[in-house]
């Protein structure tokens, strides 16, 4: 099937918290489009980088080599899409900053680098070098099979990191399902991860079949967006919706 909705070729990420399978589910569902697979930030780093840090400093070092990382990604995926191709993202382009805003949720101001990293990506997109996928599909596992996943796979998931991301990838989830759908009608949508591989791409193409027009964000209103990340400004937002 190369075309499971008869639109145009979109550029689909598929998100989740480490260990959802996004790696494994990612290839064959580009495979079935007909389309492109693009790897994650992180592993299109040669050599990858160590996901440690000791400091404010290197954690901040970190993130802003993986949003440029963000920005070279969405590039060729903007580029397979010109040329008639569908594409699917290991991860969409937002990583770095979600990552940081957990991280600043669990362990406070003296490790929040968001603002930076926001800033990293606003410049990217003031020079038309970064932006939103077309859709986002959230894969949505329980814990108990996200940490089953990941002890298969080491190699990908460092034990030593494993409870890291699984803490991390809480606060992300919130974001992806509740705030971010707030700030972003229409951009993200939920699949069932539990299951073989094939059973869950099938629902990752009966979620892109049934999606309705691709909302269209224009760039001051992606900048806002950015912004509403930043821990401060969710958190104000929040309280006054009490």
């Amino acid at each position: 099937m190369s075309d499971p909705s008869g639109a145009a070729p979109r550029l689909v990420a598929l998100e989740g918290p480490s260990g959802a399978g996004k790696t494994t589910l990612s290839r064959p569902l580009a495979e079935r489009l007909g389309g492109v697979w693009l790897e994650e930030a992180y592993t299109s780093l040669r050599p990858p980088p160590s996901l440690e840090f000791s400091s404010q400093g290197e954690l901040h070092a970190l993130e802003t080599r993986l949003a440029l990382a963000e920005g070279r990604r969405y590039r060729a995926a903007r580029a397979a899409l010109r040329r008639g191709r569908w594409v699917v993202a290991d991860t969409g382009f937002l990583g770095p900053l979600t990552y940081a805003r957990g991280l600043a949720t669990l362990r406070g101001p003296a490790w929040d680098v968001t603002a930076d990293v926001e800033r990293t990506f606003e410049a990217l997109l003031n020079r038309g070098a970064w932006g939103l996928p077309d859709v986002e599909i959230y894969v949505d596992v329980p814990p108990s099979v996200q940490a089953r996943r990941a002890r298969r796979d080491p190699g990908s998931h460092p034990a030593h990191l494993r409870r890291r991301h699984r803490e991390v990838g809480r606060v992300e989830r919130d974001l992806w399902l509740a705030t971010i759908p707030q700030l972003l009608p229409g951009l993200v949508g939920r699949v069932d991860g539990r299951g073989s591989v094939a059973t869950v791409v099938s629902r990752v193409e009966r979620r892109l079949r049934t999606r309705g027009p691709i909302p269209r964000f224009r760039p001051p209103g992606i900048r806002w967006f950015l912004r509403s990340l930043l821990p401060e400004r969710t958190a104000a937002r929040h309280l006054g919706n009490r």
